[in-house]
């Protein structure tokens, strides 16, 4: 979601159907989640430690948090579920319960590729949430033809992402590589495109 590539694309494809990539909605979204939890933990100092511990579980799919297994958390006295520690943090505060609440909406209706919840997001005029969230409404809300292309489509960026993510893994791992071909090797060895036996291995690494 970034306008000089949209005009880039509609510059070189003009007939082309431009896709947002879900990784670039959700990572949005959640980001604006994540901003409005630690702006609101900052001026919680009863529950500040219980909201940063557990931030992972706000991202999480509602439908995806456990409701039955009972177990000790940190910070919490008694034994709780995923969902009772997310809905003790939530009522702490009302924007970032609302916040909350947008985000598990525009969750399901890109897992659900539901264009109709996705517009009756944006549509919904909120007063009671951070502006982080509002930001990234509005940018939604400029792309939004583009997403209505993408939850009608099974097309994804999610194997060329994982990718980039892995090289980026493998550099910061040995602290750079001098010899772009060993950096290279390197790659096509770990992702199975490069199978070496021991002799091949070790007259190459000499």
């Amino acid at each position: 979601m970034y306008s000089p590539y949209i005009s880039l694309v509609k510059t070189t494809f003009p007939n082309a159907n431009i896709i947002i990539d879900k990784f670039h909605i959700i990572q949005l979204i959640s980001r604006s989640l994540n901003k409005t939890r630690i702006s609101i933990m900052k001026n919680n100092k009863k529950n500040y430690n219980k909201m940063k511990r557990y931030w992972i579980l706000f991202l999480k799919y509602r439908s995806n948090l456990n409701s039955e297994k009972w177990q000790k958390f940190r910070c919490f006295d008694q034994l709780m579920t995923e969902v009772n520690v997310v809905d003790y943090i939530l009522y702490q505060n009302e924007e970032l319960k609302a916040t909350y609440e947008v985000y598990q909406a525009l969750l399901f209706a890109v897992k659900n590729k539901n264009i109709d919840v996705f517009n009756k997001v944006l549509s919904t005029s909120y007063n009671n949430i951070l502006d982080y969230m509002k930001t990234s409404l509005k940018t939604l809300n400029e792309f939004k033809l583009f997403i209505h292309n993408t939850l009608n489509s099974d097309l994804t960026n999610g194997h060329i992402e994982g990718n980039n993510n892995l090289i980026k893994t493998i550099k910061r791992v040995a602290f750079g590589f001098r010899s772009f071909l060993r950096f290279k090797a390197r790659i096509m060895i770990i992702t199975g495109l490069l199978k070496l036996n021991r002799k091949e291995a070790t007259s190459f690494t000499t």
